[in-house]
């Protein structure tokens, strides 16, 4: 799944085709939301019982609701540009939270999954660097994920790797507050690494950036990304990624779009079990945001296949695109995620379907 939705992100600037989905409908407004997975743990918990927690306010409230969340003593993190909280709060504090008129909604700090050569041909990328002399030029993708291995000659930081981000000190386990940037080595599992030369890949670590590196000029190419000549940003989270953290993610794409020309963020994770869509879900909010200001949100179905109804909730919003895993034989891999054919909910179903299975690219020198 984490190959064929780089695959994607990738295939995007070959022909210049990516066009921000600009006027979408207003967002509903929505009364104080409890999460479900919060609800439940508060069930077995006492007033004092702490829990981590992502509070959202509503549209124009944000400062209000921060001012007011300050008053109450426990530690947090307010973001700059969207309207969040992370925190470590009491129970008896989130009860008080879910009531303000402030507040749009209450989260659990969830964890979430990562889901875990020959694509470039199956989704045309070689036609368009023939034919066009496209390869991602004048675009920037940035990957949040596990990491990256900097000093890996695909994804070679100060190269085309132009940034990489590494939280270094957390509220609890999950809740990150400050970022390090310019770490050259932040992929302790790999996963990043990968999905990051799925995308922009040079391939020269097997010679493949310039053809003539090797006599064979298939062979010269076949282990770049989909956009070999693209700039990449890595935000690393790290082997194991909460909600607090992929948000802030998606907070740094915002404060730093224009600084390194990001037009597209793509994402091979998603919630640990199947739910259903809430519009009041943080990552759900914070995609809003970033398609709001013209980048493209690119994330995997999921890999729980093959029954109906199990696309993982952040890939069914309708301002994002969801990706299904297929085959090298252009079929659909079994594992993928599938929508639903109910006419009440068109969005509910992947976008577009794009290699995922035995794809080689940059493997990290850990993980």
């Amino acid at each position: 799944m984490k190959t064929m939705i780089a695959a994607v992100v990738g295939m995007m600037f070959l022909a210049g085709a990516f066009a921000p989905l600009m006027g979408a409908g207003a967002e509903s407004k929505y009364s104080a939301v409890l999460d479900p997975q919060l609800k439940e743990k508060m069930k077995s918990a006492d007033g004092g019982t702490q829990l981590e927690v992502i509070v959202t306010y509503n549209d124009g409230m944000k400062e209000q609701g921060m001012a007011r969340f300050d008053s109450l003593g426990l530690p947090h993190k307010d973001l700059k540009i969207l309207p969040m909280t992370g925190a470590i709060a009491p129970v008896r504090f989130i009860e008080e939270m879910l009531g303000w008129t402030e507040v749009r909604s209450v989260f659990w700090n969830a964890p979430l999954k990562y889901y875990l050569d020959e694509s470039a041909d199956t989704v045309g990328a070689r036609m368009v660097w023939e034919t066009y002399g496209e390869q991602g030029e004048n675009a920037t993708v940035m990957v949040i994920d596990s990491g990256v291995d900097g000093t890996h000659p695909d994804v070679l930081y100060s190269d085309n790797l132009v940034q990489s981000v590494l939280p270094i000190d957390v509220l609890g386990a999950g809740l990150p507050i400050t970022w390090a940037e310019n770490t050259v080595i932040t992929d302790s599992v790999g996963h990043g690494t990968h999905c990051l030369g799925i995308v922009g890949g040079s391939g020269e670590a097997l010679g493949g950036y310039t053809l003539g590196a090797v006599e064979d000029p298939v062979q010269a190419y076949r282990y770049r990304g989909m956009a070999p000549k693209c700039k990449l940003v890595s935000f690393g989270l790290g082997a194991v990624l909460f909600v607090f953290g992929t948000v802030q993610g998606f907070e740094y794409a915002l404060e730093n779009q224009e600084t390194y020309g990001i037009r597209a963020i793509s994402n091979s994770w998603g919630p640990s079990a199947i739910q259903e869509f809430d519009p009041a879900n943080p990552n759900n909010v914070a995609t809003l945001a970033c398609y709001k200001a013209g980048m493209l949100v690119v994330f995997a179905a999921g890999n729980d296949g093959p029954g109906e109804h199990s696309m993982g909730q952040y890939a069914v919003a309708p301002w994002v695109m969801g990706v299904a895993a297929g085959t090298k034989d252009k079929k659909l891999a079994d594992f993928s995620s599938r929508g639903t054919n109910d006419t009440e909910m068109p969005y509910d179903r992947p976008d577009i379907t794009a290699p995922g299975v035995g794809i080689m690219a940059a493997k990290a020198k850990s993980g």
